[in-house]
């Protein structure tokens, strides 16, 4: 058992801790495999998603039938729900989730009380759907923009929102802590107003038994670390393979190379 702000190590994770530390908030964790954390809450180690494709996806496991909002309702059923942890906030909330997280908890957000809701600040990078008009208001319009050649903070798209999110904090709220919503969109979109989305480059498209004897190949050169056989496939070889399939494949890739 851990806490859970030593147990969640990546980017994502980092981005948003920095972000909490810059207002001296307390960090709200939306887990896939245990609802609703906070960041001193005594954690096991677990490896749960919901990233369609990923070998971890919890919907896959449970019932490959059921929708991640299904299985939030029954993950949070007689525990502590967003609901309970945000109710009694008195600040300002910004939420950073990427899409597929924000769709689970749709249903959280819209019954959030009518008084919370102006003070929601949501940071994605996609569309949010599923919710009331007055959360879906509260979107904040980061999007590849944030990502240009300029960007004050690149990354991947696993880690877009957390690393939106600290942009938001450090620079937004610090010019207008007491903006509305309105003001802060107009705030974000006057910030990335002179960029442009960094132009994606085309790559092909090949099987996954094509994707696994690459991963096997340089196995042994990149260690079998992740991230450098995904930049390895993505900017060497110049092969597409979406983030989800991608850990799927290494998933089976890794269990063949450390069989005895």
């Amino acid at each position: 058992m851990a806490p859970a702000s030593r147990l969640y190590c990546g980017r994502g994770f980092q981005e948003a801790m920095q972000a909490a530390r810059v207002i001296g908030a307390a960090p709200v964790i939306v887990s896939a495999g245990l609802g609703v954390v906070d960041g001193d809450d005594l954690l096991p180690s677990y490896n749960l998603t919901i990233t369609a494709g990923s070998p971890d996806d919890v919907t896959a496991k449970s019932d490959p039938r059921a929708s991640a909002k299904a299985w939030w309702m029954h993950l949070v059923e007689g525990r502590r729900s967003l609901f309970d942890r945000l109710r009694a906030e008195t600040g300002l909330v910004v939420i950073a989730l990427p899409r597929a997280y924000l769709t689970m908890i749709a249903d959280d957000l819209t019954a959030l009380p009518s008084a919370l809701k102006p003070r929601i600040r949501i940071i994605s990078g996609s569309d949010v759907s599923g919710v009331s008009d007055d959360i879906a208001a509260a979107q904040m319009p980061y999007d590849d923009r944030f990502d240009g050649r300029n960007s004050p903070n690149p990354g991947t798209r696993a880690d877009f929102a957390s690393r939106a999110a600290r942009h938001f904090i450090e620079v937004v709220l610090k010019a207008r802590p007491y903006g509305s919503a309105f003001e802060h969109q107009a705030d974000v979109e006057r910030r990335l107003a002179g960029s442009l989305p960094r132009p994606r480059p085309l790559r092909a498209r090949v099987s996954d038994k094509e994707i696994a004897m690459l991963l096997r190949l340089h196995w042994a050169s990149t260690r079998g670390q992740s991230t450098r056989l995904l930049r390895l496939l993505r900017d060497e070889v110049g092969i597409a393979c979406e983030q989800g399939r991608f850990a799927r494949l290494v998933a089976e890739v890794k269990s063949e190379q450390e069989a005895p």
